[in-house]
């Protein structure tokens, strides 16, 4: 059975935080490789930190595993290494988001 993409006017609210807190915590993950130190130590706290339940709240995603990723991510400490490792972190998220989606939409 094919897939009907919907449109933003026929998505839930629900959907709509499910997205932004998905592309809050990517950005996250993301800037785990940035070069800047303040903004790779920022996006540390936050994905180690007690401000990441809410987000896994509405995600449907153990706070745990989330950082497990994260601390696997922030063991390269070097240039192009911790980049790379940061797109790997990011990527697992996504395919940890996309499971979530999965089983919450079929226990419906």
């Amino acid at each position: 059975m094919p897939l009907i993409k919907k449109t933003p006017e026929q998505r839930s609210k629900s959907s709509h935080s499910f997205e932004a807190a998905r592309v809050i915590v990517d950005l996250a993950f993301r800037d785990l490789g940035h070069s800047d130190d303040d903004i790779r130590l920022e996006s540390a706290q936050f994905l180690m930190g007690k401000t990441l339940k809410p987000f896994t709240d509405i995600l449907k995603v153990s706070e745990s595993e989330i950082q497990a990723i994260a601390k696997m991510a922030l063991q390269e400490d070097v240039g192009a290494r911790r980049k790379v490792s940061a797109k790997e972190a990011s990527k697992k998220f996504t395919a940890l988001c996309e499971r979530s989606q999965r089983t919450f939409s079929t226990k419906l």
